[in-house]
């Protein structure tokens, strides 16, 4: 589930906003990164076209899709600023899809997602009490979902899961109704816990989360 397409952190990153405030936040956070990116390719394919550079019409097709990708999310972004009002029609149909996108991207789809994670997970960890395999990828899956929600490396589980909870506006309640001795709470936070105590998290994540 956290490999599907659906569940890709990059997505939720470049849709974190479904609301003006949380666009204009998302614009100044994004746009210095997205413009540098969109002139690399736009040079890239400069110097494929004027033959300085020689690769396939596949790798030209890859960079066209992703420019077009990078130009339709700057397109909105440039704009965050303005309020509704200032936007012409175009715009406005650009600002509207784009909310629709986040809100189905976030709302929707990560919402069933980390229902099913938590829900199918042991706890503390993936398996139980021993870390294997999957318990690295869901560590640094949700150590990005963190990050995107306000949380910290000082955050517990309960904090983060409640973190989480307040940014999908009232979509999201993960059930806390696992048992692990005299501890009662949602799988995700027990998880959480027991992943950043890991001397390894702690020193991939030590100067923040990303």
């Amino acid at each position: 589930m956290i490999h599907t397409v659906e569940g890709d952190p990059n997505t939720w990153t470049a849709l974190n906003a479904w609301d003006h405030d949380s666009l204009v936040s998302l614009a100044r956070a994004r746009i210095p990164a997205l413009t540098g990116r969109q002139k690399m390719l736009e040079k890239c394919l400069s110097d494929a076209e004027e033959e300085t550079i020689h690769v396939s019409e596949k790798v030209k097709t890859f960079w066209r899709d992703k420019k077009a990708a990078i130009d339709e999310q700057l397109g909105v972004l440039l704009q965050a600023e303005k309020g509704e009002g200032e936007l012409d029609e175009e715009g406005k149909g650009k600002r509207q899809a784009f909310f629709a996108k986040a809100i189905d991207a976030w709302q929707v789809s990560l919402v069933d997602i980390l229902l099913k994670v938590n829900a199918e997970i042991a706890a503390p960890f993936t398996l139980g009490d021993q870390l294997c395999v999957a318990d690295l990828h869901l560590g640094a899956w949700m150590t990005r979902l963190v990050a995107l929600v306000g949380g910290t490396s000082s955050d517990d589980g309960r904090t983060v899961v409640k973190k989480i909870e307040e940014h999908f506006g009232g979509m999201l309640v993960l059930p806390k109704n696992h048992q692990v001795g005299g501890r009662k709470d949602s799988k995700l936070a027990m998880f959480w816990d027991a992943i950043k105590d890991r001397a390894s998290w702690k020193k991939i994540y030590k100067t923040g989360l990303f």
